[in-house]
């Protein structure tokens, strides 16, 4: 992602934060992006500097321009450096960095009671040794579904109840 320049289209845009036309348009009829400002004579969308940078932050934050946030997906060519970097550290250690990553990003999902070590754990009972197979948008939407039907498990949401067979 580039610094903001002089008004540009929507597809400009839209290819600025890494987004084809259409899941940018989806995106600003959701809220997540800014609606483009309209010429009065050309009736033509634009972006000028100032929704440029707002697109760009809601970008690099993942905090939609409606308060909401959002998780995007990474492009192939990113999954690829990512995967083609070297590994830093022990297994352990790697393991240990991921979780409190993933417990960091649930927590700013609204799941507040999470921690890196309800993460592992987590990841040990629904994913078992998958982990490495998923991209990391998949695991954070298991996990999700794991802690939110942690929550209705519990009797009248206080402590932990064992699971209903």
């Amino acid at each position: 992602m580039q610094q903001a320049e002089s008004p540009m289209t929507v597809a400009e845009m839209a290819a600025k934060v890494g987004l084809s036309r259409d899941r940018f348009y989806d995106l600003i009829r959701s809220g997540i992006f800014p609606p483009p400002l309209y010429r009065l004579d050309t009736r033509r969308p634009f972006y000028p500097h100032e929704l440029q940078e707002i697109c760009l932050s809601v970008r690099r934050t993942g905090k939609g321009f409606n308060g909401q946030p959002v998780i995007f997906n990474q492009t192939a060519s990113a999954r690829r450096l990512t995967c083609s970097l070297p590994d830093k550290g022990s297994a352990k250690q790697r393991d240990t960095r991921r979780n409190h990553k993933l417990a960091a990003k649930l927590r700013y999902l609204g799941l507040q009671h999470v921690t890196a070590e309800l993460v592992t754990g987590a990841l040990a009972n629904c994913l078992a040794d998958n982990t490495d197979q998923l991209d990391e948008s998949d695991i954070l939407q298991r996990l999700v579904r794991h802690f939110a039907e942690e929550v209705r498990r519990r009797p009248n949401g206080e402590g932990r109840a064992e699971p209903v067979e």
